[in-house]
């Protein structure tokens, strides 16, 4: 299904890898914006809101390749998260146009490799709405470096309805990897308001613990 070598988690990274990029309290804009794939390094060219009335508004990152010059672009249902990801369109240098479409509204059409599917023994919590919360706030935080004033008001608007407030406890670079840990409290049905603490790798949520 995919050129060779490559698998759905490879389309999922980039905008993933790109939010870890701009969440760094250093980060300022410069001339040119690029990021590793594994689809050789891209360089990001523009972000912007596709809204049709009656319809889910469409986020829509553009991106171009170092060396290939084929251009990507990424669509996510109105934030940057493995289970928002609608496709990617890819042109060629040739012209040549291959389209991957991941999930439509209310359908999903595979797992998303990204997606966190860990159980925590603790009721109440649902994983799913947790971890979206997280991406929801991340995208809110880190795109408005990077967009225009209309854009970063719909962000605004979107981060006042994430389910919880979340805090960057740390952010560490590791090499080539990202390590972020964000933190949130919580209530719970059965026991007392509940901390929680998520690290991710490179964009993707890897772990959540209970304080």
């Amino acid at each position: 299904m995919y050129s060779a070598g490559l698998t759905s988690l490879s389309y999922e990274k980039s905008a993933l890898y790109l939010l870890s990029v701009l969440l760094d309290s250093g980060f300022q804009l410069g001339a040119q914006l690029a990021i590793p794939s594994d689809m050789g390094e891209l360089v990001f060219k523009s972000i912007d809101l596709i809204q049709e009335r009656g319809k889910i508004p469409l986020l829509k990152l553009d991106f171009e390749g170092a060396v290939s010059q084929t251009v990507f672009e990424f669509q996510y249902f109105g934030h940057v998260a493995p289970q928002k990801f609608h496709s990617v369109k890819v042109v060629k240098s040739d012209n040549e146009l291959i389209e991957y479409t991941f999930a439509d509204v209310n359908k999903v059409y595979g797992k998303l490799k990204a997606d966190y599917d860990q159980t925590i023994s603790l009721d109440s919590i649902n994983m799913k709405l947790l971890c979206g919360s997280l991406y929801l706030w991340r995208s809110c935080v880190a795109f408005p470096k990077i967009c225009e004033e209309s854009l970063s008001k719909y962000f605004k608007k979107m981060k006042s309805v994430s389910r919880y407030e979340w805090d960057l406890e740390s952010y560490f670079v590791d090499m080539d990897k990202i390590l972020e840990k964000w933190s949130c409290v919580i209530p719970t049905e059965s026991y007392a308001d509940k901390h929680v603490l998520v690290t991710l790798c490179d964009g993707i949520v890897e772990n959540v613990e209970m304080g």
